[in-house]
């Protein structure tokens, strides 16, 4: 029993050393240098703002930050979301107004839409009071 059992702890060691001696031999796949280079050659950010428009017609959008009006394109690979639900770019006609955050690649100054989530509507302020009178305060007698 014991001897079955250092047998089976020996295999079980040369095996695991074995596959990451493997891995290392090959070194990185295909996809994930093409990943890398595609990384290497642009650069990923993200920003929220509010959407201010969307034109169909070149696919570009553009959003309203702190920093000013920002355009993005929006590419055939991101994916667009309001909420867990997927949308499409023909449902961003309808949703100006809304928080969005996006993140994007920039490349030779282009920015790439990756990814577009679109939270809420932007909140409205309140009006003000327009009564102009003022709230009368309880009169209560102290002490009693």
């Amino acid at each position: 029993m014991r001897r079955a059992l250092a047998v089976i702890t020996t295999v079980g060691a040369l095996a695991a050393g074995g596959s990451a001696y493997a891995s290392q031999a090959t070194g990185t796949s295909a996809p994930q240098k093409a990943r890398k280079a595609a990384a290497q050659t642009a650069q990923t950010a993200q920003v929220t703002g509010t959407l201010t428009n969307f034109d169909s017609t070149s696919n570009t959008l553009t959003i309203s930050t702190p920093n000013g009006e920002e355009t993005f394109m929006i590419g055939s690979t991101a994916m667009l979301h309001q909420g867990r639900k997927a949308i499409t770019t023909s449902d961003l006609a309808n949703l100006a107004g809304h928080i969005v955050t996006v993140r994007y690649a920039e490349s030779a100054g282009a920015k790439t839409v990756e990814t577009l989530d679109i939270s809420r509507r932007a909140a409205t302020p309140k009006p003000a009071a327009t009564s102009g009178t003022a709230k009368k305060q309880p009169t209560g007698t102290a002490g009693k």
